[in-house]
């Protein structure tokens, strides 16, 4: 709970607004909000994006936030991507929302385990949500 207040303090200021700005670390099972909905499925190759940030977090083995953001920003390169075009899917993925706080300080308060867990259901989700052109 520390490290959720502090890494959303500056928004709480009653305990009753964690919900609000913080609710997806408390939930098992993530809403996407509208602008999350679209940006999941609006993406082209939004899938193998998250699919292919699954298969590096997987091999991730000191999960932290540097660490995270070190394999995050290294797959972006070897994709030819900046770095943005992965973190904006994954902020959805992880949190239901397009803003929050530092995606890799989210990902470490998650842990390894859920944050994977998330970023699999954002892949069947985009999969099973995605109508054909």
């Amino acid at each position: 709970m520390t490290g959720i207040t502090q890494l959303r303090g500056e928004r709480l200021r009653v305990a009753s607004q964690i919900t609000e700005h913080a609710g997806y670390f408390f939930v098992e099972k993530l809403q996407y909000d509208e602008k999350a909905r679209e940006l999941l499925l609006s993406g082209k190759e939004t899938r193998e994006i998250l699919a292919a940030i699954v298969n590096t977090l997987e091999g991730v083995t000191n999960y932290n936030a540097g660490s995270v953001e070190q394999a995050i920003r290294g797959l972006a390169a070897e994709l030819g991507l900046k770095a943005g075009d992965l973190i904006h899917p994954a902020r959805a993925a992880l949190t239901g929302k397009t803003t929050s706080p530092g995606l890799f300080e989210i990902m470490e308060l998650l842990g390894k385990e859920q944050s994977l867990t998330r970023l699999r259901d954002a892949v069947a989700f985009v999969t099973s949500n995605r109508h054909p052109l």
